[in-house]
């Protein structure tokens, strides 16, 4: 009953044995076992691609993965393609603030420094009913990233930990 993904992760980050990145992949399959309908995901800082490839997997219509580093987008791009899921999938070179549009679900397992920085552009890009998935927080950082989400009009919905890190 598991959804298995292969992946070359290359140069870029996340392979999902990061803590960082199984918390992010613990969210996503929690998000996809109540929502399954024409779900649009938004992937920040996607890296390998893993995070857009566990969302198509589980079900999501179509996934948005951007990130600055076009090695990294290529890395993304040959590990869609491994595992079929390329065709629901648009890969990007930029920040958030070049995206328009609502995504249902929003995922970025970034520094947290840089995700204080992006969280006007995050809260802008979640749907009505959207989610957004933080990750690449230590947990002595979860209470800024709270007060930063919190102050874009978001709630905390939940936490997740493992070791040092949160989402």
């Amino acid at each position: 009953g598991q959804v298995v993904l292969e992946l070359d992760p290359g140069m870029a980050f996340g392979t999902g044995r990061h803590e960082s990145t199984f918390l992010c992949l613990e969210e996503i399959e929690a998000f996809f076992s109540r929502n399954k309908k024409n779900i649009r995901v938004l992937d920040v800082g996607t890296g390998s691609g893993v995070l857009s490839m566990a969302a198509l997997a589980l079900g999501a219509q179509s996934a948005l993965a951007i990130d600055l580093d076009i090695e990294a987008l290529i890395v993304a791009e040959q590990n869609l393609e491994s595992n079929a899921l390329a065709h629901k999938a648009s890969l990007v070179c930029c920040g958030p603030e070049a995206v328009n549009g609502a995504f249902d679900l929003v995922l970025a397992n970034i520094h947290h420094n840089v995700l204080l920085r992006l969280a006007p552009e995050l809260a802008r890009l979640i749907g009505m009913e959207g989610r957004l998935v933080v990750s690449g927080i230590l947990q002595d950082q979860v209470k800024s990233m709270k007060d930063a989400f919190l102050s874009q009009g978001l709630a905390v919905a939940g936490k997740r930990s493992a070791n040092e890190w949160a989402a």
